[in-house]
């Protein structure tokens, strides 16, 4: 199994990986989601009684099918939390806050 990735391209409103097998994978980002997914997921992530985690999971396996079946936990862990970084980038160089 591949845990191995590299981050391709932070300009557009997807966080780009390519995984050790050279698979490439476009993870939609808030910003390119339409309102009511934008809206739906961000219900998830702020509901407490979820665990971030299997929202993310569920996202990845409705946006990019297959993904979680190719990567470690740790690979899962590191790319949530690049996703949230980029999402966070993204939105302070468009003057959100």
């Amino acid at each position: 199994m591949p845990d191995k990735f590299q981050l391709l391209d932070t300009e557009r409103a997807t966080l780009d990986l390519r995984l050790s097998d050279g698979s490439e994978w476009h993870i939609p980002l808030m910003s390119s989601l339409t309102p009511r997914e934008a809206r739906e997921l961000a219900r998830k992530l702020k509901d407490e009684s979820d665990d971030n985690l299997d929202v993310f999971i569920d996202f990845l396996d409705e946006k990019c099918p297959g993904l979680v079946d190719l990567i470690t936990m740790g690979a899962l862990n590191q790319i949530a939390m690049l996703w949230n970084e980029a999402e966070t980038a993204r939105g302070e160089s468009q003057g959100e806050s």
